[in-house]
């Protein structure tokens, strides 16, 4: 039985949700914190648990955690001790590999995580090589099931790379100590991580059906070594992955998650639009090889069918959005034949900044279809927008229920180009 099975079965439900208060002093401190969650706000990372909500009140930071069923490790200790469990050598090699991976993407982020027992959060002031000892010191823990001594002594965990790999974490020469990528590049690290990523079905018998939970934990192993290796990377490396086929299979991730239970589901699914955003990368070459697979197609059930509007969040309709910026006119021409504008507009009743990545996303693809169009000619779209009534309900949620000043400027902008040759109606001048 796994370390997450034993938690999942231990734990009480009320670790799965958790909410925190931050109270600043001082002025420049909440500045600061506001700098790091806008930079983590949209982050997403298989190993990571990530911020659900924010609210800012006075002097006070309201957070809003997603599941975290593991609770901590400080608590994850306490019940494996209370039950008599020794944490076995490979689970022990499996945690230390989703740190890894997870430590190395943070730091690529240019962002530095404070690491305990008892909590892991973003933070601006600790080391990336303080992240690597206290990383180590939770392995120790982990490992022994007891806190760090002076001098460091194992008792449970025998000889052998694992009691390497946590020695080295905690030596105190900072040039001998590890840093993320290099931890992560530790051949026992990899082996691990190789064997989540591998195709489960080359070790089942043919007679056998492989869990989902399996191919869950297959697909996160491989998102999470892509988005690390696209985090930094070159727009000619990026490039490169597309050219090699990166978009197939991510929209076969896609394709996959969206058959499965959405506690399944919902975390690729986010994690696969983050990639698509990566890869893009402003590059309108890029845009265009992910176009020509399916992936644009999934992320479009995805965003207007799949998810319910109160669940699609800023990734999902940004990695759409991103195809509608960097796309040829002649994409976009296909993306109105697709039912796109049709598929998200209901995102304008949304979150404020998902139902803005759609006004732009919309407004990108009728300004498109406006350079199609001569000066004096119908709109391409008027017709067909008109009687199936997109523009209601670009008026209705655009303008007269917008939820900011930009959408509502945005929608006017798409509402004036589909008149350019028609008189606007009075009830929407």
């Amino acid at each position: 039985m796994s370390i997450e099975d034993r938690a999942n079965k231990t734990l009480d439900d009320e670790i799965s949700s958790k909410k925190e208060t931050y109270t600043f002093l001082a002025e420049k401190l909440k500045k600061q914190a506001i700098e790091m969650l806008n930079r983590i706000e949209h982050l997403s990372f298989p190993f990571l648990v990530m911020i659900n909500e924010k609210l800012f009140n006075d002097n006070q930071l309201h957070l809003t955690r997603e599941n975290f069923p593991l609770g901590s490790v400080e608590q994850l200790i306490a019940k494996e001790r209370k039950q008599g469990f020794v944490i076995k050598e490979q689970e022990l090699l499996d945690f230390a590999a989703q740190g890894a991976l997870a430590l190395a993407f943070l730091h690529k982020h240019k962002i530095s995580a404070q690491i305990s027992l008892s909590n892991v959060f973003i933070a601006n002031d600790c080391t990336y090589e303080q992240n690597m000892r206290n990383f180590g010191e939770v392995l120790f823990a982990l490992a022994e099931l007891q806190m760090l001594c002076d001098p460091i002594q194992f008792i449970i965990l025998p000889y052998g790379p694992t009691r390497n790999l946590i020695l080295q974490l905690l030596d105190k020469d900072l040039k001998q100590r590890p840093n993320a990528e290099q931890f992560l590049a530790k051949p026992e690290i990899q082996d691990r991580i190789r064997t989540w990523v591998m195709d489960p079905m080359k070790f089942l018998p043919k007679t056998q059906v492989i869990s989902a939970q399996t191919q869950f934990s297959s697909y996160r192993a491989y998102l999470a070594q892509l988005m690390i290796e696209i985090s930094d990377a070159s727009a000619d490396k990026k490039l490169i992955l597309a050219q090699q086929g990166e978009f197939d299979q991510l929209a076969k991730v896609l394709k996959w998650a969206h058959q499965q239970s959405n506690d399944l589901a919902r975390p690729l699914q986010e994690w696969v639009c983050q990639c698509v955003e990566c890869l893009i990368d402003e590059n309108s070459q890029t845009a265009k090889i992910g176009f020509q697979t399916e992936i644009f197609h999934q992320i479009q059930l995805l965003a207007g069918n799949y998810l319910d509007i109160d669940e699609v969040k800023f990734v999902h309709i940004n990695s759409l959005k991103l195809f509608t910026t960097f796309g040829s006119d002649e994409d976009k021409k296909t993306m109105f034949d697709m039912g796109v504008v049709q598929s998200i507009k209901r995102n304008l009743q949304g979150k404020v900044d998902v139902a803005e990545k759609t006004a732009a996303a919309i407004v990108n693809i009728i300004s498109s279809l406006n350079r199609s169009t001569k000066d004096l000619e119908q709109h391409i779209s008027f017709q067909t927008f008109n009687q199936n009534g997109v523009i209601t309900s670009l008026f209705e949620d655009g303008i007269l229920n917008a939820k900011s000043e930009n959408i509502g400027k945005m929608i006017s902008e798409g509402i004036g180009w589909l008149y350019k040759a028609e008189p606007i109606p009075i009830e929407i001048k």
